[in-house]
């Protein structure tokens, strides 16, 4: 009865048909949402979350969006990727200052949300301007708004870049970018999105830890 589903670094979670969140694998940060650090090897519900509409792993941390544009996030919160300001936390837990979500997504310290209104926020680690308000302050402890986007339709997180998709088919990616993954044709780090070279129908992006990859549309000729 799953719908979607994310991997962590050790730990995997799924959003069910119901709209219920189940996780299953490392627990020792909270990351399985379950009121406990003990590991599990069979799927086991995620406490209180009856109306999930996308789940998002980061190493040590799990977040969710849920139908009434809310998200909630619950495990490691050492680099503030849960975007509140406690330690780790075992069970879910609003994130505040955040409305009109659709989707969240994460990889390892940081966190993204869309907005109904096509806009993103991100928090969590920033060194690398992975949150793209055109800085590389060390850690963004809120939801914040990132810099010049306003038509996203998806989104990708990397380790530390992100992505994300525009109602245009462009994409814009931010963040670090030694392995050329932000496609700007460049190694140099991002600190505000930047247009990806040569993509102008996208339909949604991808990222891994040192590379980006996205589908696109093309004329039938």
């Amino acid at each position: 009865r799953a719908r979607k589903v994310c991997s962590g670094a050790y730990h995997t979670c799924s959003v069910e048909k119901d709209g219920s969140v189940m996780c299953w694998g490392k627990n020792g940060f909270g990351q399985l949402g379950d009121n406990s650090q003990v590991d599990k090897v069979n799927a086991t519900a995620v406490s209180e979350i009856d109306s999930a509409t996308s789940v998002a792993c980061g190493v040590c941390h799990t977040c969710a969006s849920l139908t009434n544009g809310t998200v909630m996030c619950w495990g490691d919160n050492s680099q503030k990727q849960l975007g509140l300001d406690i330690g780790l936390i075992n069970v879910p837990t609003a994130v505040p200052d955040i409305s009109d979500v659709t989707s969240v997504a994460a990889n390892s310290y940081h966190t993204c949300a869309l907005l109904t209104d096509g806009t993103i926020t991100c928090w969590g680690y920033n060194a690398n301007g992975q949150i793209g308000v055109g800085s590389s302050e060390n850690l963004i402890t809120t939801p914040t708004a990132v810099s010049g986007i306003t038509t996203a339709t998806s989104l990708g997180v990397g380790m530390s870049h992100t992505c994300a998709v525009l109602l245009s088919g462009g994409v814009l990616c931010w963040g670090k970018n030694d392995n050329g993954q932000l496609g700007d044709g460049t190694t140099t780090n991002r600190l505000t999105s930047t247009p990806v070279s040569g993509i102008n129908s996208a339909t949604s992006v991808g990222a891994g830890n040192f590379h980006t990859c996205a589908p696109f549309c093309r004329a039938v000729e």
